[in-house]
């Protein structure tokens, strides 16, 4: 009795924290950058890299900074603090990607940057607003290092691991590309033509690290570790190797989502907690996530993830009765699962991009396995052509197949049309 008096009380406490934040009755802590002075009259600005670069145009990267300290147009400096946004070259960014035209430049040590979380960067700007925006572009990159003491060596060998990791995906083609979105969420490789395809057949949720990704790497975990063990030792290492993705891949709002409730699950495992309900394990991380990062909120990845399992959770058990008398269990789950996904995340999707794809439904029962397969099979031959790099071309091989079988089915469902507003 107590046990359900507490679960209710979270779930109380998660559904009146969603209310104020969303309603804005109670406004978030300030993160983003705010000057000292006019925006316009900063033109040097010194902080440390917080995300990984994305791409957001065929011309620019989108970097997270933590300013530490800006300068003015007038030679005067203030310290500032909070994160600032900011568009940098592509030419900037990729100088030392694998296959990159930049990445060819002659002497490129004295123009290529490791620009990846944990660096720290100073840079001319430009301030540009618009009727919509305020821009903050770089114009010319001062410095980029990391620091010499633990943690900046152990950002500097994460950074170094991810552009080793793309230099061979490169080599895999258009398979390694998806691989690379998959595995640590960078798509600058991943071919547009299939991008377009997973958004327009309503699968763009596959392509976004989250707890379908950390399932699949705890679960390799298995395949090594004797059921004869202890089973508390195999929940640890799991969890060990979950953290390992996670700081590999980067903390996204999706990914951090996935991180609690793994962490949640693992420690009710290892201290024999009963088992609570999938409502209560998701309101109780919604409010540990507010907590830690509550910037997040209003990101787009944080509402679909959070509205997807809300979905999951609340309508599938209904459907799974009303369609397990004449629909196969395993069918049923998947249909039921996929039903109430779509449902929770139809008006964000409407919101944000003006259309839903109601294949999504039916698409994600047939791709969902087809990845599954695809990234486990990665991993094998990650290793293998680490151990025997002769086995590059083979592995290209297999892999690119099975990126076609994928690319086939998900072309399919494109008859399907989106719904737009």
């Amino acid at each position: 009795m107590v046990e359900g008096k507490q679960s209710q009380l979270v779930i109380l406490c998660a559904v009146v924290v969603a209310f104020l934040i969303y309603s804005k009755i109670v406004p978030l802590p300030e993160s983003s950058f705010v000057p000292a002075v006019d925006e316009k009259q900063i033109h040097l600005v010194s902080g440390k890299v917080v995300s990984n670069p994305v791409k957001s145009s065929e011309k620019y990267y989108s970097v997270k900074i933590d300013v530490d300290y800006a300068q003015a147009r007038d030679k005067s400096v203030f310290f500032s603090c909070g994160i600032a946004t900011v568009l940098m070259e592509t030419s900037l960014v990729e100088a030392l990607y694998p296959d990159r035209l930049y990445s060819r430049i002659e002497k490129k040590t004295s123009h290529a940057y490791l620009i990846e979380r944990g660096a720290k960067i100073k840079f001319n700007l430009n301030y540009i607003k618009t009727d919509e925006k305020v821009f903050l572009i770089c114009t010319d990159l001062i410095s980029c290092s990391f620091d010499e003491n633990f943690s900046g060596r152990f950002e500097r060998m994460r950074a170094l691991c991810r552009i080793q990791f793309k230099r061979l995906m490169s080599a895999w083609g258009k398979a390694g590309g998806l691989v690379l979105a998959l595995l640590s969420g960078s798509k600058e490789y991943l071919d547009q033509s299939m991008n377009t395809l997973f958004k327009m057949s309503g699968l763009s949720h596959i392509l976004s690290l989250s707890g379908m990704h950390l399932s699949i790497i705890s679960g390799f975990t298995g395949l090594f570790v004797s059921k004869s063990l202890l089973k508390k030792l195999w929940t640890v290492m799991q969890l060990i190797l979950i953290f390992i993705f996670v700081w590999f891949a980067g903390l996204s709002a999706s990914l951090l989502r996935a991180l609690i409730s793994c962490v949640i699950l693992t420690l009710c495992k290892l201290f024999n907690i009963r088992e609570r309900s999938g409502i209560y394990v998701l309101c109780l991380t919604f409010l540990v996530h507010v907590a830690v990062r509550a910037q997040d909120v209003f990101a787009v990845s944080f509402l679909l993830s959070y509205g997807a399992l809300c979905g999951i959770i609340l309508i599938s058990p209904a459907l799974n009765k009303i369609f397990s008398g004449f629909v196969p269990d395993r069918i049923c789950s998947s249909l039921t699962s996929s039903v109430g996904a779509v449902s929770f995340t139809a008006p964000v999707s409407l919101s944000l991009f003006g259309f839903i794809s109601p294949a999504g439904i039916v698409s994600t029962m047939f791709v969902s396995p087809l990845i599954t397969a695809f990234l486990y099979l990665s991993i094998v031959f990650m290793g293998l052509s680490f151990i025997f790099p002769f086995s590059v071309k083979i592995a290209a091989f297999v892999m690119n197949f099975i990126y076609e079988v994928i690319k086939s089915v998900v072309s399919f469902w494109n008859f399907i049309p989106v719904i737009q507003f």
